[in-house]
């Protein structure tokens, strides 16, 4: 029995295993072509910043939370954190200014 897999999810898991490699680059590119059409982006905003983070890019990582915030997207609790996470491990919690 094969369990049905959204669109999202399989983004989400592919951009994350971008991360893990350190594709940076694919890991964009997979958010680009799937985030407008998306209805779950909190997931795949998520597996960005979880991306950058693995590629020690969290600068990048809170820049991407800045413009998509910007651009009115919301993020979820778990991508939020995972920024959080990620700024406080590299010493840079003073920069986070969460709206």
């Amino acid at each position: 029995c094969a369990l049905p897999i959204s669109k999202d999810a399989a983004s989400g898991s592919l951009i994350s295993l971008y991360g893990k490699q350190q594709k940076l680059k694919q890991a964009e590119k997979v958010f680009a072509t799937v985030a407008n059409s998306s209805e779950t982006r909190g997931m795949l905003h998520s597996s960005m910043i979880d991306a950058y983070s693995k590629c020690d890019k969290h600068e990048e990582a809170y820049m991407f939370y800045k413009e998509e915030t910007q651009q009115g997207n919301n993020f979820g609790p778990v991508a939020i954190s995972m920024l959080v996470n990620a700024l406080a491990n590299r010493g840079k919690m003073w920069k986070v200014k969460l709206e």
